[in-house]
């Protein structure tokens, strides 16, 4: 097993897109540090950041970004396909990565002792490179179902703010209890979800205030909200102004 080629901290910017098939004759590996979308299975999945994807030699491979960049390390393996499977790992699969910093760590140390030896395969490297599969071995190998159910909710209540988001409603969704979902929604976004909800409909207020021209009853409205005064304070609370003094502020 050796060790092809490696980069960390790649940037693209938000128009990113690979679409590959029999592209690669080596095992691709991506570790993310931005979210990104993945087909998996023929369904575009929104995955977050710290999800690692190893890809078998001339398999589908097809993501892209999702906001403003793009941002991974990645390398090249080759292997036999018995050399992989003894590390238990899913291919062509997102999974979420137990120890991100730690990964990233002996990826980035990998690549550096790679570098400094003229890109050849050293005992160290190769070392490396079987603790960093060893590493994604231990987050079990499978893609975190949990992790893409939260994704989907999320990407719907952004895409719909004006819907009626209750927390019981999406916690149902995802199959998981109430608290639970509280829990895992904040630790996977490191907001809450009423918190995320109401962020959004601000968000959305703001970029149909700058734009448009609809009334602010209209607005409050098209936000989920069915009345204008509630929607009046939970902007205010959120911006520091009324929606009209918002709207006046980035027209000038």
């Amino acid at each position: 097993m050796n060790l092809a080629a490696i980069g960390v901290n790649e940037l693209h910017d938000g128009s990113y897109s690979v679409d590959r098939t029999n592209y690669f004759g080596t095992y691709l590996l991506l570790l993310l540090k931005t979210p990104a979308m993945f087909n998996v299975d023929g369904e575009w999945t929104e995955v977050p950041e710290t999800t690692a994807v190893l890809y078998a030699p001339q398999s589908v491979q097809q993501y892209k970004a999702v906001g403003g960049r793009y941002i991974d390390d990645w390398l090249h393996i080759e292997a036999d396909e018995a050399e992989i499977e003894r590390f238990g790992i899913k291919l062509n699969t997102p999974l979420t990565i137990k120890d991100a910093e730690r990964t990233y760590t002996i990826f980035r140390i990998m690549k550096e002792e790679y570098v400094f030896h003229n890109y050849e395969n050293t005992g160290t490297v190769s070392a490396l490179l079987e603790a960093l599969l060893y590493k994604l071995s231990e987050s079990g190998g499978l893609k975190n179902e949990t992790a893409m159910s939260l994704n989907k909710i999320r990407r719907k209540m952004i895409q719909s703010p004006m819907s009626d988001w209750l927390l019981a409603d999406a916690a149902r969704m995802a199959n998981l209890s109430v608290s639970r979902f509280e829990t895992l929604y904040s630790k996977q976004f490191g907001i809450s979800f009423c918190a995320d909800v109401i962020a959004n409909r601000v968000q959305y207020a703001k970029d149909l205030l700058l734009s448009s021209e609809l009334s602010i009853k209209q607005i409050s409205a098209k936000c989920g909200y069915s009345s204008e005064s509630y929607f009046a304070r939970q902007f205010k609370k959120s911006t520091g102004m009324a929606p009209a003094e918002y709207r006046k502020s980035v027209r000038k």
